[in-house]
């Protein structure tokens, strides 16, 4: 989980409503789960992008194929 926060106190603040404990999370946690997600995120990308195996495309916008 690279957010930290499980899923339903991401989604509604105040965790499932079951028979398990439930951790309720502040908007702080919630904020700062998003910024990690999207660091997380945009890291993957760059490796996407990096690859050695990736090359630009000689197509453009607007070319018959």
């Amino acid at each position: 989980m690279a957010t930290g926060v499980p899923p339903a106190s991401y989604l509604f603040r105040d965790g499932a409503r079951m028979v398990f404990p439930r951790k309720q999370s502040s908007e702080l946690e919630i904020a700062e789960a998003k910024a990690r997600d999207l660091k997380c995120k945009e890291k993957k990308q760059q490796d996407v992008n990096a690859s050695k195996y990736r090359k630009e495309s000689s197509m453009k916008i607007g070319d018959i194929v």
